[in-house]
Order: structure tokens, then sequence, then C-alpha cells
């Protein structure tokens, strides 16, 4: 009986290594309400509610936690180094208008490795940043725009270190996330916006 015991003890040790080993994050992300006022005014509102006029959103450094804009994330900047996290990200002030005030959330962090994407007609707007460990993007936001059709572009590979932009006039819908070991997103996918009246 004590060998048994001591067998079931060594197997929980060995399942809870392998987890840390796997990078899975041991505690999920809390689902804070956005911080982002998009029907105030088209202004860029920063994580604590302060306005900015930096078209660069920094995440590392600054805590764990959700960073939105009042606009459309268009870029994204790849640490290099040590790890393959994004550590900041470009966006652009809105030119068009939001169809609705519900946020969609895409957990992407103990889900697995693939393809994370925003519903129908809407872009990222909102990133869950975890400031230690990974040092990762772990979920995203999206927001339905109005009077627009989201229609993909296509994928961009994420620079291991550098900038790494949507084409020009397309915003980010999508992440391919790389789920173990160091958790990081391999690839953005960008989709343009159209007028309804324009197709």
């Amino acid at each position: 009986m004590k060998k048994q015991l001591q067998l079931m003890m060594a197997g929980t040790i060995l399942c809870m290594s392998m987890n840390t080993f796997a990078g899975e994050s041991q505690e999920g992300y809390e689902d804070f309400p956005s911080t982002v006022d998009y029907f105030s005014s088209p202004s860029i509102d920063s994580k604590s509610g302060q306005k900015t006029s930096s078209s660069w959103k920094q995440m590392n450094g600054k805590g764990t936690g959700w960073y939105g804009v009042n606009g459309g994330i268009n870029a994204v900047y790849g640490a290099g180094d040590t790890d393959r996290s994004i550590e900041r990200f470009h966006y652009e002030k809105p030119s068009w208008g939001w169809a609705t005030y519900k946020t969609t959330t895409k957990q992407m962090d103990g889900n697995g490795s693939k393809d994370y994407f925003c519903p129908n007609n809407s872009i990222i707007t909102e990133l869950y940043y975890e400031d230690s460990g990974d040092d990762s993007i772990e979920a995203f936001r999206c927001l339905e725009v109005a009077q627009h059709t989201v229609e993909g572009v296509g994928w961009k590979h994420v620079k291991y270190t550098g900038e790494t932009y949507c084409p020009k006039g397309s915003y980010l819908s999508g992440m391919s996330y790389k789920d173990y070991g160091d958790d990081y997103v391999e690839q953005i996918y960008c989709s343009k916006l159209v007028k309804k009246n324009d197709n």
C-alpha cells in the first residue's frame, strides 16, 4: 500500500512538472471588463484610461491585463532576444463606426496550438498580455464594425525581432498561436474593411 501511494505521488509530481514544462499557464486569465469606451469619441484610450497620441502601445513592463484601443490594430513588434513574444502593437484611429458595445473574447492560452479568428465583420481591438513568465499575448477581444464588410487579406508571419505590419488599410482579425514551451503568436491574420455600398 505504501509503495502504491509513493508511485501515485510520483506520477502526480511528474504530471505537474510536465504541464509546467509544456508552458501552459497554471492560472487562467481574468476576464476584466473592457477599459475602452468605443462610443465616446474616436480618440485612443490607454489601459489606464488616459488619452495618448502615440501610434504604438507598449505592453511589456506595464503589467498583466487587457490593452485596448478605440481603433484598429495593424502591426505588432516581436521582442526577439530570448523569446518570441509580442511586446507592443501599432494602431490607427477609426474612420469607421462600431456596430455594437458587445466584445467577443477569444482565449488562446490553454486551448491548443491553432488559428483563432474574430467573428464575422469584426476586428481585434484588445489584447490580454501576461507580463510575467512567458511574457505573451494569451487572449484577444474583437468588436464588430458598422456598415462595413470585413474581408480577409491573409497571414503575415510575425518577425522574431522587429515590426510586422498588415497591408495598408487592413487590421488584425485573427492570430496563429503556439500553445507550448514559450507560448507565442506565430502569425497575424489581416483583414480589410470595405463599405457595404462599395461592394
